[in-house]
């Protein structure tokens, strides 16, 4: 059964069940742990506005941005998350701002903050039309939708329409990044300011939901782990795959062939494997009649595989060994498949349907 999760990465169904009501607990705003920080939720849909009291709110694609305007910009760096805008009147600073995020937040997080601040910023200048631009597309977009409940994005949008309703008029624009515009350049120098200098404590703190999701995933990866080290079958998966998260990274991307996952779980035309459901009269391996013919001797011991195994340790600089088989696997994939359908297409030969018949005596090969 564990081979079977493993090799297909498919969760057990208990841990895949703890792991949405985890999922579904986060997404309503209670935190994975009790003293942890909250989450960003979701705005309630029945709090928004009433539809015929949101603003009609679009952007912009700035080519020549104007010279009275508000720039803004977030920042993710390893040393922290930050926002930032800066008001420039006629080609002069006159204001800006830096903004602390906690170091789990999103670049996303970080320039909607930004435009959080910002658009709060416009109102404050009464009875000016104010341009804010911005180098993120997804923040602008997301600000667009009416039906949004990113809370940052709720409160957007209602500055935005409380300054529309006293005749005040804030436009949005996008502006490509890093084309030398001095007002984005300014944003973005404040903004990494924010994120690697500024020692306040953070302005915005709500902990994302996608980091939310990978810290609900690392435990049900520690969890799946326990279980498979103690499990009392996969033994022979365990040679290969001993690690949960490694097993991840190998299966996600490609599935292992049909051969590959007979040598890798022993459950193939292997005289052990047949003997033991009374396919074959006994388990000897031809080259001794003594050794029992498992996929692990094939693979590392058997002479009758000796010049492919010689082939694979020439090709790949790897000697055929237990303790190398995680290694071959990560690094070795292609090669040690083409190896394992070659002791697939010999055992197959061997022992024929499993009749238990021994007519077929291979031709011993060595390196």
């Amino acid at each position: 059964m564990w081979s079977g999760h493993t090799l297909s990465w498919n969760t057990p169904l208990d841990m895949r069940i703890k792991e949405a009501a985890a999922l579904y607990e986060a997404r309503t705003g209670r935190s994975v742990d009790s003293d942890e920080e909250e989450i960003e939720s979701r705005t309630p849909y029945h709090k928004l506005p009433h539809p015929s009291d949101r603003p009609a709110i679009k952007y912009t694609d700035a080519e020549t941005p104007v010279q009275t305007a508000i720039y803004t910009d977030g920042s993710k760096t390893p040393n922290g998350v930050g926002a930032a805008w800066v008001y420039i009147r006629e080609g002069v600073e006159v204001k800006k701002k830096k903004i602390k995020l906690a170091s789990y937040c999103t670049v996303y997080q970080a320039e909607l903050a930004a435009l959080r601040s910002a658009t709060e910023y416009a109102r404050t200048l009464k009875g000016e039309e104010v341009n804010i631009y911005s180098d993120s597309k997804a923040s602008l977009e997301a600000i667009t939708h009416s039906r949004s409940c990113n809370p940052q994005v709720v409160k957007i949008r209602r500055a935005i329409g409380e300054a529309e309703k006293r005749g005040q008029k804030i436009n949005l624009h996008w502006l490509k990044a890093h084309i030398g515009t001095p007002g984005n350049e300014r944003a973005d120098e404040l903004a990494k300011e924010a994120a690697e200098k500024l020692k306040t404590k953070p302005e915005y703190d709500k902990r994302p939901l996608s980091e939310v999701k990978r810290k609900i995933r690392e435990r049900t990866l520690e969890a799946w782990q326990t279980r498979y080290t103690h499990s009392q079958t996969g033994a022979k998966t365990k040679e290969f795959l001993p690690d949960i998260k490694v097993a991840y990274k190998t299966v996600k991307d490609k599935m292992f062939e049909e051969h590959t996952v007979q040598v890798i779980t022993g459950h193939g035309a292997f005289a052990e494997y047949l003997h033991r459901f009374k396919l074959k009269d006994d388990a000897a391996c031809p080259c001794d009649q003594i050794t029992p013919q498992t996929s692990t001797h094939m693979l590392l011991e058997c002479p009758i595989m000796g010049l492919s195994r010689y082939d694979f340790e020439i090709q790949t600089g790897k000697t055929m060994t237990s303790a190398e088989m995680p290694t071959i696997l990560k690094d070795s994939r292609l090669q040690l498949e083409r190896f394992c359908k070659e002791i697939v297409r010999k055992t197959r030969k061997m022992n024929g349907s499993g009749s238990g018949s021994r007519d077929v005596q291979p031709t011993v090969a060595r390196p």
